[in-house]
């Protein structure tokens, strides 16, 4: 099997349906990372921490929320 057929079945497998191979699994948990950061809300207590570290005040940290995810990106 060549090399482009290979990555054209991942392709594949990854639109239809999440399949065993480790590469689709790595990207699923990565988008999920990506919008765990997006959406502070669904966002376990850990973030909120820091959130009311950075500043005290309530309407600061609402201003926080849209730069919060930009580290994240490179």
């Amino acid at each position: 099997m060549p090399h482009w057929q290979r990555h054209a079945n991942l392709y594949i497998h990854y639109s239809t349906t999440r399949t065993h191979s480790s590469q689709p699994q790595e990207k699923s948990t990565r988008r999920k990372l990506i919008h765990s950061a997006l959406t502070p809300s669904q966002t376990p207590s850990m973030p909120k921490k820091k959130k009311n570290t950075y500043t005290q005040p309530k309407h600061s940290s609402d201003k926080l929320i849209p730069a919060h995810p930009n580290p994240i990106f490179p």
